[in-house]
C-alpha cells in the first residue's frame, strides 16, 4: 500500500478589494452634508459604467450624514446610479480553488432598491444574487470558490432596480472580499 499525505495551509484572511469603503479618492474634499462626483480614474480600485458596459460614468461618493444616510464605514459611501444607471466593478487577483469571502453593505435611497452581484472571470461573470433593501442599510455576505482557470476575479454590482428615478438609489459602502 502506498501512504498519501496531503498538507492543507490556512491563511490568514487577506482584504482583497482597494478602497471598499470608498475613503480614497483624488480631488476637493467631499464637502459637509453633501456628495461630489469623481471621474473613475479619481476613486482608485473603482469603475463605474453604463448598464450595457459601453462607456464610464462618473463615481458619486457622499459624505456622511448627506440626506440624512450615516456611512456604514468611515465617512463616505457611495451612489451607484448618481447620473443614471449603473455597474461598478473590480478587478482583483486570485488564485484558482480560493474560497474567498465577499460581503456589502446596501441601502436604498428612498425606498426599496435592487442590486444584483456578480464575479468570475472579467467579461465571465456569474450572478451570484440579487438583493433588495429598503432605507436602513443591510448587510450581504457569502462565499465563492474560484474557478479553474480564473486568475483575476471581477466583483460586479449592477443596479436592478430603484424606488426613485434612474439617476438615484442604492447606496454601497464597505465591499470586503
Amino acid at each position: 500500500t502506498t501512504t498519501t499525505t496531503t498538507t492543507t495551509t490556512t491563511l490568514p484572511p487577506t482584504e482583497l478589494i482597494t478602497n471598499g469603503s470608498f475613503e480614497n479618492y483624488d480631488g476637493s474634499p467631499v464637502a459637509s452634508n453633501s456628495a461630489q462626483q469623481f471621474a473613475n480614474s479619481a476613486v482608485p480600485g473603482w469603475t463605474n459604467q453604463t448598464l450595457d458596459e459601453s462607456s464610464e460614468r462618473t463615481i458619486e461618493l457622499w459624505e456622511s450624514g448627506h440626506r440624512g444616510v450615516a456611512s456604514v464605514d468611515g465617512t463616505h459611501h457611495l451612489e451607484l446610479n448618481s447620473t443614471g444607471l449603473s455597474s461598478i466593478y473590480q478587478d482583483v487577483t486570485v488564485s484558482p480553488g480560493d474560497e474567498i469571502s465577499w460581503s456589502f453593505w446596501h441601502r436604498g435611497r428612498p425606498g426599496p432598491d435592487t442590486v444584483k452581484l456578480s464575479l468570475g472571470a472579467p467579461g465571465s461573470e456569474v450572478d451570484i444574487g440579487e438583493y433588495t433593501t429598503t432605507t436602513s442599510w443591510t448587510q450581504y455576505s457569502g462565499t465563492y470558490t474560484v474557478p479553474d482557470g480564473v486568475t483575476t476575479l471581477r466583483v460586479r454590482i449592477t443596479h436592478v432596480s430603484t424606488s426613485e428615478f434612474p439617476g438615484a438609489g442604492n447606496l454601497l459602502d464597505d465591499i470586503k472580499i
